[in-house]
């Protein structure tokens, strides 16, 4: 099951004056949502707190920052390989993985035969005597004398 992550980002809160620079991110208010191809989604909810830029490090004001920016924050300050992991896990106790498991069908020639002898063949290629082994299925909706055969009831009733 292909899954996504995304940034949800609904608050951000910002130092006024931190030094000589104005509106410096101090808190982001997310989500982080997980989805599946069926539209199945859940998400977490926290806090960032994100430390003042050091020296040297390039610097945007909040009010200047794009979605983008915020996403970046997070990803540099948070552990989302953490993060979506215990999403992920979430995610499987709310929506549990669906197993298929194929089903052998009472009417298929597989079904009537002895499991061994299909799984001789499925690993062995070349099974040398396969006739023999045919000759050893059952097959009750073959039997003439178990379900009657039309054709022969027909030409017997004339």
């Amino acid at each position: 099951m292909a899954k996504t992550f995304s940034w949800v980002v609904s608050k951000a809160e910002a130092i006024q004056k931190l030094g000589e620079l104005n509106n410096v991110v101090s808190d982001i208010h997310f989500r982080r949502v997980i989805t599946d191809e069926n539209g199945n989604a859940t998400d977490i909810f926290d806090i960032a707190k994100i430390p003042a830029p050091s020296e040297g490090e390039e610097f945007i004001s909040a009010d200047q920052l794009s979605f983008e920016d915020y996403c970046a924050m997070l990803e540099k300050h948070l552990d989302v390989k953490k993060i979506d992991k215990d999403l992920n896990e979430k995610f499987l106790s709310i929506y549990p993985p669906v197993i298929k498991v194929e089903l052998q069908l009472p009417w298929s020639e597989e079904a009537t035969r002895p499991q061994s002898e299909i799984e001789v063949e499925k690993n062995n290629e070349g099974i040398e005597n396969v006739a023999e082994i045919e000759a050893e299925w059952e097959r009750p909706w073959v039997n003439s004398e178990q379900i009657g055969d039309p054709l022969l009831e027909e030409s017997t009733e004339k």
